[in-house]
């Protein structure tokens, strides 16, 4: 998967314009507040649809004033993939966004995941050990989805589901105190027995599949810790805690499922959201020091935590080639800003024996462009305006 161009309009801090990447390896640099980031974030939304930043729309669109007819932005590019040419477009326009691929709007999650496939490291992804279990969480299912359109489609619906039997709760939650308690209870039960019938079916194919992915994707993640750490005694170990998962490891069966959402409607309804199902998963990431196995998010030092997030995205970068049959792209942010010079070194050397292109954005391009190949792209951004391009 090649990108070979992408054009901007109104998106963040970047000036309208058309950018190209000829090589393998591409360096962006500028000072901060340029525009590197916002650039890497273009491409990534062509991938997941959603911002590695926010979670609000409005703030994708270009801080200059524009007229009100045009208060949008717009993200388009060119890629090479395996499948021929495609023409990815995202379309923003008054908080709301339209994604159309070779001109034919995307109408469902499942046609568009997968159609770019990247992995992007940047400074905010120490959060994935040491935040909370919803960062682990979104990491596990965007990796998932860029190879798996079945767990979209089953992610989308339990979403979808999910956030329906929240809204009845609180409703409910509202009007108990007008009903008596018996008929209260008979209503209460067959309208939300509806979403836990849906909770169970597609709850349990997600947590199948994460469990499956975690299996495969624990041991690459390990290796590539202690290629990076050089420490033979630190071993790193991933595992998928779930309600929906017995102490085996195994999905619990559908009715023993049902049963257990039905002993939780009395206490759902008094906290007015939904306690039992994967919404609730966490992606334990273990440290092994000295035969001690504890929390990595809880014992693990400013360099292990660092070691630990790349070597899950060079595992993430692994797995969606091997799954894919082609190299996603990778996107590199500020990489000298969040890792030591050892690091940084492990990470570039096996960059270099990948065959995946890369785009990175420094400050510096001499702290890193002696470590890359040397056909590489240089691309220097100033006020949101690529300025130089040296082949």
């Amino acid at each position: 998967m090649l990108l070979e161009q992408i054009s901007v309009h109104r998106f963040r801090n970047l000036k309208t314009q058309q950018i190209f990447f000829p090589s393998r390896v591409t360096i962006i640099s500028g000072r901060n507040g340029q525009g590197k980031t916002s650039l890497l974030e273009a491409i990534a939304l062509l991938c997941h649809t959603r911002s590695f930043r926010t979670s609000t729309n409005r703030e994708l669109v270009s801080w200059e004033e524009a007229p009100v007819n045009e208060r949008g932005a717009t993200v388009e590019a060119t890629l090479r993939t395996a499948e021929g040419t495609k023409k990815i477009s995202y379309r923003l326009h008054n908080g709301k966004r339209e994604i159309f691929i070779n001109e034919k709007p995307i109408e469902s999650a499942r046609s568009f995941y997968g159609n770019v496939r990247a992995v992007e490291f940047t400074p905010e992804d120490l959060s994935l050990v040491r935040g909370e279990p919803q960062e682990r969480r979104r990491f596990l299912d965007r990796t998932l989805a860029m190879v798996d359109g079945g767990f979209v489609e089953d992610l989308v619906h339990f979403q979808r589901a999910l956030r329906s039997r929240n809204s009845l709760l609180k409703q409910l939650h509202k009007t108990q105190a007008n009903h008596s308690d018996s008929t209260f209870d008979k209503t209460f039960t067959s309208q939300v027995v509806v979403f836990d019938q849906i909770l169970v079916e597609r709850g349990s194919r997600l947590v199948a599949a994460r469990a499956e992915f975690v299996r495969t994707f624990a041991p690459i993640v390990a290796r590539y810790y202690a290629e990076i750490a050089g420490d033979s005694s630190e071993e790193i170990e991933l595992e998928l805690e779930s309600t929906f998962l017995n102490d085996r490891g195994e999905i619990i069966s559908a009715d023993e499922l049902r049963d257990q959402y039905r002993e939780t409607h009395r206490s759902d309804l008094d906290r007015g959201r939904t306690k039992l199902g994967p919404h609730r998963d966490e992606l334990a990431i273990s440290i092994t020091i000295d035969s001690t196995r504890k929390l990595a998010r809880n014992v693990a030092s400013q360099g292990q935590t660092r070691t630990i997030a790349l070597a899950l995205k060079l595992a993430a970068v692994e797995y969606l080639c091997d799954r894919s049959g082609e190299p996603p792209l990778v996107l590199l942010d500020d990489v000298e800003s969040e890792l030591d010079a050892s690091r940084r070194g492990a990470l570039l050397k096996l960059i270099q024996s990948a065959k995946n292109q890369i785009i990175i954005t420094t400050t510096d391009p001499k702290n890193i462009a002696s470590e890359l190949p040397a056909e590489l792209d240089l691309k220097t951004i100033s006020k949101g305006l690529i300025e130089v391009e040296n082949a």
